[in-house]
């Protein structure tokens, strides 16, 4: 049975073509033609926030990986509005949060599952309104604002992955994180939260300063010392590595990561900022001793699991000092692409009220 929902109009920004020029604006106009299926979440889009998955898919359609959608950027921060009448687990003013597949509620995800994210295959947050599944939302931790809520559904999520199943990361070990983008930011808090030692490696100076103010036991500037591997490496007890690397650079880092990891220990294959042409060969995998562990961002029942360790631990992720606000997400998108930014690029979409 359906449900009746509450009229509303709706402006979002829509992909015309592969540019971020091609990124326009909408007028408002009307989410509904008639009423909620019995599933469904009505939501006003609070907040969202950017990550690099998103200039792929602005730019290149997301090179060849996912499809194009029609509204980009996959992580939001939500008010329940209304919802059908089979929904249980959430009412109208519940503070929520997207997942990032929303096919993929827990377990092993198949090729199928995996063909849902959001800002892809399933349709984008960059709107000021949406309709989820009950099953694509989860609770909003109660410890973080809007804008820091909207920062988990990608990049948390995949640094919560990157450091748990296959090698989690436990009290003593030795993580080393990449840099001061969000899942990286990310992967130091959850590290120093579990009980690990965090080395980092950044570009400058400031950015040292500020990873050693979060947490970071040591920094190592890559611009001063390329080939961190070895140095990052004889920082570690008897100088044998590292339990777990997140490598968000692909082949730009990883040479190095191979260099730095123990053996047996685990380099989890976040990103590729530094592209897809990787010389890191099968042979320099093999005799590293390690393991090698993809990461895929992670399951609705992980997100909620991540959710409750942010509570716990009180984890207050790290916004860029700049807000933007709905009508200059352009601009926020330019920041992400400068690479500039500490921290997660937000933009404010809306209010509660």
């Amino acid at each position: 049975m359906a449900s009746a929902a509450p009229f509303v109009n709706s402006r979002e920004w829509a992909l015309k073509e592969l540019s971020l020029e091609g990124l326009v604006l909408s007028e408002p106009k009307p989410l509904f033609k008639e009423s909620l299926g019995p599933n469904d979440v009505l939501v006003k889009i609070i907040s969202v926030s950017l990550n690099y998955r998103d200039i792929l898919i602005i730019n290149q359609g997301g090179a060849g990986f996912v499809k194009r959608p029609e509204v980009p950027i996959s992580d939001a921060s939500a008010l329940v509005l209304a919802v059908g009448p089979e929904v249980k687990e959430f009412k109208k003013g519940d503070r929520v949060i997207n997942s990032f597949f929303q096919n993929w509620i827990s377990g092993e995800p198949t090729r199928e599952i995996l063909q849902s994210s959001v800002g892809a295959e399933a349709e984008g947050v960059l709107k000021e309104y949406a309709v989820f599944p009950e099953s694509g939302l989860v609770r909003a931790p109660e410890n973080l604002s809007w804008n820091e809520a909207s920062t988990l559904s990608c990049a948390a999520l995949t640094a919560w992955s990157a450091l748990s199943g296959l090698g989690a990361v436990k009290k003593g070990d030795y993580v080393l994180t990449q840099g001061t983008g969000g899942v990286s930011l990310f992967a130091l808090q959850f590290a120093i939260a579990a009980g690990a030692h965090v080395i980092a490696t950044t570009s400058s100076d400031e950015k040292s300063k500020f990873l050693l103010d979060l947490g970071a036991d040591h920094v190592i500037n890559y611009k001063t010392t390329p080939e961190w591997g070895a140095a990052a490496r004889a920082l570690t007890p008897g100088g044998l590595g590292f339990n777990i690397i997140v490598d968000v650079g692909g082949p730009g880092t990883l040479p190095e990561a191979v260099k730095a990891i123990r053996i047996r220990g685990v380099v989890s294959l976040v990103g590729f900022l530094g592209g897809f042409n990787y010389t890191t060969t099968a042979g320099d995998i093999l005799f590293s001793g390690s393991v090698f562990k993809p990461v895929m961002v992670g399951s609705r029942a992980e997100l909620q699991e991540m959710v409750a360790a942010i509570e716990k631990h009180n984890i207050k992720p790290v916004i860029h000092k700049q807000v933007f606000e709905f009508e200059n997400a352009q601009e926020a998108i330019r920041l992400l692409i400068s690479q500039k930014q500490i921290g997660k690029i937000v933009v404010q979409v809306g209010s509660e009220v």
